[in-house]
């Protein structure tokens, strides 16, 4: 198991009287700890093929009242504006920028610009207007990299 654990949950998911485990991260599958007589052990028999995401929640609770846990997991998924690839990458710029004693953060992903070009661009921007909000940000904070380029400090 690689990544961050985010949350966990202590649960009965297999009906024994024991609790059992469940664990959710960043960029790992959701992954499941039998209680057997005290002992924990990795559980696959959970049915949920790779899942492996950007998790960060997960609680449980009979919603649907039949007396059995359903459980409900969040996770920064699909539908989110960020969308990292290996040529696309998704970034953090941190320094001093305004050199107020305390770091600054600047997430930065890629969307495509008016000619359709990738762009890479700070995240909290609209995404309908990537180059407006690099402009200001650049005149704010000239020691960011020009758009498009890659930072290796």
């Amino acid at each position: 198991m690689t990544g961050m654990v985010s949350d966990a949950l202590f649960t009965d998911f297999d009906g024994d009287g024991w609790q059992d485990l469940i664990m959710v991260g960043e960029w790992f599958d959701i992954t499941f700890f039998k209680n057997t007589n005290s002992k924990f052990t990795k559980w696959a028999e959970h049915g949920l093929g790779a899942s492996s995401g950007f998790w960060n929640s997960i609680n449980g609770a009979d919603l649907d009242n039949d007396g059995d846990i359903d459980y409900v997991l969040g996770n920064y998924g699909t539908n989110s504006l960020v969308k990292a690839s290996s040529d696309f990458a998704a970034r953090i710029y941190s320094k001093d920028f305004d050199n107020n004693g305390s770091y600054d953060f600047i997430p930065t992903v890629y969307y495509k610009d008016n000619l359709g070009k990738p762009t890479e661009t700070p995240y909290h921007v609209k995404k309908s207007r990537p180059h407006q909000g690099t402009e200001r940000i650049s005149k704010k904070i000239p020691v960011l990299p020009s758009v498009g380029t890659r930072s290796d400090g």
